[in-house]
């Protein structure tokens, strides 16, 4: 997924995912699309079901919204879809969400679909998601010393969580 997205995309990066929390080099291609030029838009949950994934994914609200990236968040109901498009020709559909404990731990799997068909269909299931969610404003979006302390706290966290869950060496 992540390796595709090296790959420069040319006109949009498209994802939808419940619980967002990526690392930094996956942020990093993520902002570096956007100020290419590529549209680059995030479906996530406006519905939270798990307040500290919420926190997580909202934490870095800031930093993607000040270099380009939209952020809508999903409201009619909970969600749990995982899916993604780059370009017009690339899809992705599976169980892993964007999050350490999913690409790291948990045993996820994902499907990549490379036609342009099959993009176009999804595509328009996108939009119509999009239209039932409420965009975040990057005018409302403050970079302040707070928001640096919670998304500091909130990375110690998932790093402490997962040497703790590591030192089993199962994983």
């Amino acid at each position: 997924l992540y390796a595709h997205w090296r790959a420069n995309p040319r006109q949009r990066i498209d994802m939808v995912t419940p619980y967002f929390y990526p690392g930094r080099s996956f942020r990093r291609a993520l902002v570096r699309a956007a100020e290419r030029g590529v549209r680059v838009r995030l479906l996530l949950q406006g519905k939270i079901d798990y307040r500290i994934a919420g926190l997580a994914a909202r934490v870095l609200y800031d930093e993607l919204l000040a270099k380009g990236v939209e952020i809508h968040e999903y409201i009619p109901a909970y969600l749990h879809a995982k899916m993604a498009i780059v370009d017009d020709d690339w899809a992705t559909l599976g169980s892993s969400n964007i999050d350490p404990l999913s690409l790291l731990l948990n045993l996820e799997a994902n499907v990549v679909v490379r036609d342009p068909q099959f993009t176009s269909t999804l595509a328009a299931e996108f939009e119509r998601a999009f239209a039932a969610s409420v965009e975040i404003d990057p005018k409302q979006s403050r970079r302040s010393v707070q928001g640096a302390l919670r998304r500091g706290l909130v990375a110690w966290a998932a790093h402490v969580y997962l040497r703790i869950a590591g030192a089993t060496g199962k994983y």
